[in-house]
């Protein structure tokens, strides 16, 4: 009998997912952690930030920010959070 569970287990490795290569393009925004906030004291939107930092930064969703990179806030966490500010950091890669 287990001799008979053993081959089953490894019949089941052997099929045609055993010597598939996965890419990152394989799973979608698993987490999806992006989300724009409505109005200053939105809450629902998702941020982070350091440990011990006086404010957080926001994701925006995948398609919706036309400038790659960007993050949304700043989010103080002083007197019950509020969103400075829709996108105060806009980072610019530039190749000369």
């Amino acid at each position: 009998m287990l001799v008979g569970v053993g081959v089953l287990l490894l019949s089941g490795c052997a099929g045609e997912e055993a010597g598939r290569s996965w890419s990152p393009e394989d799973f979608g925004n698993v987490l999806e952690l992006g989300g724009e906030a409505g109005d200053a004291r939105d809450l629902n939107s998702f941020a982070f930030s350091d440990l011990g930092a006086w404010h957080m930064f926001g994701l925006p969703s995948p398609g919706v920010d036309p400038f790659p990179g960007n993050v949304a806030g700043p989010f103080l966490l002083t007197d019950g959070g509020s969103w400075l500010g829709q996108s105060l950091l806009r980072p610019e890669l530039r190749i000369d």
